[in-house]
């Protein structure tokens, strides 16, 4: 256990929110690092929500309101303190509050196994089930990104859990006072068990109350759909990673021009205060071809989130993996489109966004200079090159479009 001295107040997480892993693991919040075999167990298949946070929730509390934090909350444990912030920030009115005095939850995190329907170069079967097609299909893989039949058996058993009647029925008899939805996948958008929670949510109405944060790569903007999705209020995180088909091969088998119209009529059912934005994943792919996504976006006044995310791992797709000349090109590039538009109608000027990736990457213990591999060899440049252009020319496309200076 950790005394975490910094924090004034007991974290909210346990007190209002669970969160449900791909494989239906239970947790208080999705930064929650629980690796002992009692917190393992702790599945929405064999424990309700509300046997949940009667139990493990209060007794967490409890030790928090005396400044006792386990281990399990070791990632939150900066001067940040990102997700105690969080839940302080979207529930001021609960801080301080004791266990008994609140009965139900506020906030849901449901990621809903790996049920989708692509396969992009930085996903792997564990999150999507798309790969399975795609190595039936012959395209080439890297390691890791798909598991052995006899793993595959257990993981589609465990991702399976949204099917369940009992847990449906524990997600369902949760919403009395749930105000805020976070979803992902898989992709959430074509998961029937997000369905029925927004048509129960609706069938009570109580969609207008309700914050749904979805997190989408774009596939499905059918009128089915986007009419449940209507009624509520939306953050809807648009995973787009580049321009054309740069976009399409890192997102295979999506395509960019579908996923633009699709972008503008999911913009079509926001209204007031619903936030909208694309959220590219930064990694050696997009780095340098950036400035086709910003100018793109700026032309079609399409918001950006203001802190893009930089991937880490899979390692061999890190810009870690970039050489200070190399990175300096990529940020000049980017810094040259001057402004990008993000929510709310705000301008950020792309030196700031540079800045702030220049600072994120300057953390070695989340970017390694030096990562291994499953077989502990030095995953370095040459390994990252080849595997690019295996990914790319197995599925037709040219690794130039990357812009990558090796390829050019």
């Amino acid at each position: 256990m950790n005394n975490h001295e910094t924090k004034r107040t007991a974290c909210l997480a346990p007190l209002l929110s669970i969160a449900v892993q791909p494989q239906g693991r239970l947790r208080p919040c999705c930064w929650w690092w629980g690796t002992n075999k009692n917190e393992l167990d702790h599945n929405i298949q064999s424990m309700s929500f509300t046997e949940y946070r009667n139990t493990v929730g209060k007794n967490l509390y409890k030790n928090m309101q005396q400044g006792v934090y386990p281990d399990s909350c070791k990632r939150c444990n900066t001067s940040a303190k990102p997700r105690y912030e969080y839940y302080n920030n979207l529930y001021p009115d609960y801080v301080g509050r004791e266990f008994e005095d609140v009965p139900n939850l506020k906030h849901l995190d449901l990621r809903f196994g790996n049920l989708c329907n692509a396969s992009c170069v930085t996903c792997n079967y564990t999150n999507s089930n798309y790969f399975g097609k795609v190595k039936e299909q012959g395209y080439w893989l890297a390691p890791g990104q798909v598991p052995s039949d006899e793993e595959r058996v257990q993981l589609d058993r465990d991702m399976a859990w949204h099917n369940s009647p009992k847990a449906i029925k524990s997600i369902i008899d949760s919403l009395v006072d749930v105000d805020y939805i976070y979803t992902t996948g898989g992709e959430p958008t074509i998961n029937p068990t997000l369905h029925k929670v927004m048509q129960h949510l609706i069938d009570i109405g109580r969609a207008p109350d309700i914050t749904i944060e979805i997190n989408t790569n774009g596939t499905n903007s059918n009128k089915k759909f986007l009419d449940l999705f209507k009624p509520f209020k939306k953050v809807i995180l648009f995973s787009m990673d580049a321009h054309g088909e740069l976009n399409d091969v890192m997102r295979f088998p999506t395509k960019f021009t579908q996923i633009e119209k699709n972008f503008f009529a999911f913009n079509k059912i926001c209204t007031g205060d619903d936030l909208l934005m694309i959220t590219p994943c930064i990694t050696i792919h997009n780095f340098f071809a950036l400035p086709n996504l910003l100018n793109w976006a700026n032309k079609n006044k399409v918001p950006i989130t203001a802190k893009l995310n930089i991937l880490n791992a899979p390692h061999w797709q890190s810009i870690a993996r970039l050489n200070r000349d190399q990175l300096d090109i990529g940020f000049e590039n980017i810094k040259a489109i001057e402004t990008v538009l993000t929510t709310k109608g705000k301008i950020l000027p792309t030196r700031l966004v540079v800045e702030d990736m220049q600072a994120r990457l300057s953390n070695k213990s989340v970017y390694p200079p030096f990562p291994k591999d499953k077989d502990n060899l030095i995953i370095n440049w040459h390994m990252s090159m080849d595997y690019t252009r295996k990914w790319f020319e197995s599925r037709g496309y040219d690794p130039k479009i990357t812009n990558i200076p090796e390829f050019q």
